[in-house]
């Protein structure tokens, strides 16, 4: 009997596993899309943050990665020498960078 509880457990993490990767895959694409819908809406700011969310749920979902650098990029200004561009510039660059896949 013991024996048949511990399958019965080992099971049900298993499956808790799998539901909660699922689970943030899910998480992850609903923050894209509302990033998107930010985005085009020039709501930079918010995309950013849906982003960086969807990020959070899945550091593989490297097309989040890409629109979180073009998030920053879009609100560069060329030319405005000030350091809250130059930040933006930074950040832009940065998450660019983090978002090309290593092999």
């Amino acid at each position: 009997m013991k024996k048949g509880l511990r399958i019965a457990a080992l099971i049900a993490a298993v499956l808790a596993l799998f539901s909660a990767t699922g689970c943030s895959k899910l998480r992850a694409r609903d923050q894209l899309n509302k990033g998107v819908q930010s985005y085009k809406n020039g709501k930079y700011e918010d995309a950013i943050d849906h982003f960086q969310q969807a990020v959070s749920f899945d550091a593989g979902l490297v097309v989040a990665r890409l629109y979180l650098a073009t998030a920053y990029a879009q609100q560069y200004i060329p030319g405005a020498d000030t350091p809250d561009n130059n930040k933006m510039a930074e950040q832009a660059t940065r998450k660019c960078w983090s978002a090309i896949p290593r092999t």
